[in-house]
């Protein structure tokens, strides 16, 4: 399964740390976030990657190289201006198939088992034939207490959907598996994942899973430093 990286953002929110940094490359536990992430994702068997770049995307180019020094190989998506995440995805459509890909942030960290996923997406596409999405959904963290999704079962739930009972809900963990061919066939002024997932709930399109062990969305220096320090104890 090719993976889509996705690492074009401006990364705002991290001040000026960002300024002449892209935020990909900014180090966490003495290793910078996607390196860090491209090893995760080597481990767990998936060497074929497609990163795109917008912001700065050169430092991350001069970084990585073709990926052979991290047993990877890596395809660039350059984007002259950054085209949020889905589109993305569009931008890259040409890389990446028409198999299902694993499609996910460079800022975050986790230990998920990605090697799951193959399994996974096969096993829910004998619940769901037209299966578009399958997301990996973690517990709400205190900067997103709202949550994005419900999950009944392995179903995606919409907030928007009317329920009888209170429902728990869901952070989108910026990890999923995407049918390449299902967002050709969406809006395309449309350009954010989340709204795209959103209507799939709608459809009944997409699965879901909960994920309960590491992960950070490395947002804010003050998220970066408590990512950094939980790594650092697994070293004491």
């Amino acid at each position: 399964m090719k993976t889509m990286m996705l690492a074009a953002g401006l990364g705002k929110r991290m001040g000026l740390m960002t300024q002449s940094c892209p935020k990909p490359l900014l180090q966490v536990a003495g290793e910078s976030l996607i390196e860090r992430h491209i090893k995760r994702l080597k481990k767990c068997g998936f060497t074929d990657l497609i990163i795109n770049v917008s912001y700065l995307g050169k430092k991350i180019e001069a970084q990585l190289g073709n990926g052979a020094d991290l047993g990877v190989n890596i395809i660039y998506s350059r984007e002259p201006e950054p085209q949020e995440t889905l589109g993305g995805l569009r931008w890259a459509r040409k890389y990446l198939g028409d198999a299902p890909i694993l499609v996910v942030s460079s800022d975050i960290i986790s230990d998920y088992p990605y090697e799951i996923l193959g399994q996974t997406w096969e096993k829910n596409l004998n619940l769901c034939p037209d299966l578009a999405a399958h997301l990996v959904l973690v517990p709400n963290p205190r900067f997103h207490l709202a949550g994005d999704f419900g999950l009944i079962e392995s179903r995606v739930i919409n907030l928007t959907e009317q329920s009888n009972e209170p429902m728990p809900t869901y952070t989108f963990g910026n990890i999923s598996v995407i049918n390449p061919c299902a967002f050709e066939q969406y809006d395309s002024s449309v350009d954010r994942l989340g709204v795209w997932f959103a209507h799939l709930a709608q459809q009944r399109q997409i699965t879901g899973e909960l994920y309960q062990g590491r992960w950070f969305n490395v947002g804010t220096p003050e998220l970066l430093k408590e990512a950094e320090n939980s790594l650092k104890q697994d070293v004491q």
